[in-house]
């Protein structure tokens, strides 16, 4: 069909429901959800999001959103849009959200061409724990489904995907020791 505006914002994310998408909002910097099929009546904000660049993924079990703004990694409940956790990162830019399929770590990468980078990190979120992983040209971490490798993004000056072995039971940085 014909394209419509839906809101005036960016970095549109779905949930695992149909009609639920999470967008940012640069003018009031809000994060916010709405009903695709009702999009007038049903926005509501979610959460403060401060920052030029910001980047949210959705869990794959659909309960939390994570995303990094202003210096912090932010894990939102959804059904409540209550913070669950937050996390001081090296950066407020350039900040790639990514979750493993279990939904218990979620990796952030930090950094940016026209600024000093700071790397990959990966967050535990059972152990509460985070931990640098990769140089700073790593900006991405993406698990296979099945959480047995690990597809990691290497931006400037290289732009090449590499590929790690893991496996899913241990810490993901304990891999890359």
């Amino acid at each position: 069909g014909t394209p419509q505006r839906l809101a005036a914002g960016n970095c549109p994310c779905w949930t695992d429901h149909p009609s639920r998408l999470y967008y940012v909002s640069p003018a009031d910097e809000m994060i916010y959800v709405v009903d695709v099929n009702r999009p007038t009546e049903s926005r509501t904000p979610v959460a403060p999001c401060r920052g030029q660049s910001i980047h949210m993924q959705v869990s794959p079990d659909g309960q939390y959103l994570a995303f990094a703004s202003a210096g912090r990694l932010t894990i939102i409940e959804l059904h409540s849009h209550k913070v669950r956790m937050t996390w001081v990162v090296p950066g407020p830019q350039d900040n790639f959200v990514r979750w493993s399929p279990d939904g218990k770590k979620v990796s952030l990468g930090v950094g940016g061409i026209q600024r000093l980078p700071s790397g990959l990190w990966v967050f535990d979120m059972e152990r509460k724990q985070g931990k640098h992983i990769l140089n700073p040209m790593a900006l991405s971490c993406n698990w296979s489904p099945d959480g047995s490798r690990v597809a990691l993004d290497l931006s400037y000056p290289v732009n090449e995907i590499w590929l790690a072995e893991v496996d899913p039971d241990l810490p993901t940085w304990e891999v890359f020791g």
